[in-house]
């Protein structure tokens, strides 16, 4: 016989969620206390929420407040489903995400007490995209370094890139200050790269020293250039850069015979790790050029396509490589 029988008397609805039958509301808060327990994680599960035996101690004894997991949003969803049956992958989806939130919430409540020198020595400068960025007002300090691609600052500590907003911030002084101290970090870390050469011949640098802030050299990428290739001047014409993941920076000097295929080589190399990474920052290549960034790489269903067509990009490509305006793709099987 199953637990949720249909046809005859009406089922009594749940009293905290009337959407739900009474054994509906049952079989929810079942699952919600089992998914927890499965995550090592035992919970109180009440009409409208779960708490654990610690929170709501702490919270009792005035020591702090209480972790709540709220059931309303979770409810509503399972019932869109009308079908018990999935509930228990949709109850494990929430669960998980709840732990990990909670567990994000405490690491960075943990910076509070760290000692201030420590603090200074673990600000970075961080790159992310509009995915990890939503300008809410509390990051009025940070940085656009071109659509869709934003700079702000972050400490790294116990094995996570904690973003600041600008409360966090004023712990380092003023926004400016903040930035010195998270550049100085930077540029005192390794700078190991190495060169990346295609099968069409293309060839660009990939920087990395195996920590998570490679990405974050965008900022300074005309200063990078210099040192890495030990050049008084970046090229006239500019740099191709890409930041695919958060742990890495490719770049082109543009001028030399090899610009005309290296866009394409950049594209897939950065779509490609992109997708693969835990952590992306953009599948797109950029164009530095006088301080500026533009993006020159366009993902569609049909693949990855390289505006040649208009602007100062193509003025300059054209110039550099001889090779008419149009609409590039980035896919070598294609004509």
């Amino acid at each position: 016989m199953g637990i949720f029988r249909r046809g005859g008397k009406q089922p009594d609805q749940d009293t905290a969620f009337p959407f739900l039958t009474r054994d509906e509301g049952v079989h929810l808060r079942h699952l919600v206390r089992g998914a927890f327990a499965a995550r090592e994680t035992a919970v109180k599960v009440y009409d409208t929420y779960a708490t654990d035996a610690a929170s709501e101690h702490a919270a009792a004894s005035g020591n702090g407040t209480s972790w709540q997991f709220n059931l309303v949003n979770l409810a509503s969803r399972c019932h869109e489903l009308r079908g018990v049956r999935k509930w228990s992958d949709i109850v494990g989806e929430y669960v998980e995400n709840a732990i990990r939130i909670r567990s994000l919430s405490e690491r960075e409540r943990s910076l509070q007490d760290l000692d201030p020198d420590v603090l200074r020595a673990a600000l970075y400068p961080r790159v992310t995209s509009d995915a990890f960025y939503a300008d809410t007002g509390l990051h009025t300090y940070a940085r656009t370094l071109a659509p869709g691609l934003h700079e702000l600052l972050a400490v790294a500590h116990d094995g996570l890139l904690h973003t600041l907003n600008d409360a966090r911030t004023a712990r380092f002084g003023t926004p400016e200050e903040a930035w010195q101290i998270a550049y100085a970090n930077l540029n005192a870390l390794p700078l190991n790269h190495f060169v990346r050469e295609a099968d069409n011949g293309a060839r660009y640098v990939v920087v990395g020293d195996g920590s998570p802030h490679g990405a974050a050299r965008l900022g300074v990428v005309d200063e990078l250039v210099r040192r890495v290739t030990e050049l008084d001047a970046v090229p006239e014409n500019g740099i191709l850069v890409a930041v695919p993941t958060r742990e890495l920076l490719m770049f082109h000097r543009v001028g030399d015979h090899l610009t005309a295929v290296t866009p394409a080589s950049m594209a897939l190399d950065a779509a490609a790790l992109y997708a693969d990474a835990p952590y992306g920052v953009s599948p797109d290549v950029f164009w530095w050029h006088g301080g500026v960034l533009t993006r020159v790489t366009q993902q569609s269903p049909e693949g990855i396509l390289i505006n040649i067509a208009e602007g100062a990009f193509a003025d300059m490509f054209e110039r550099a490589t001889g090779i008419r305006r149009g609409v590039d793709s980035a896919d070598p099987h294609r004509s």
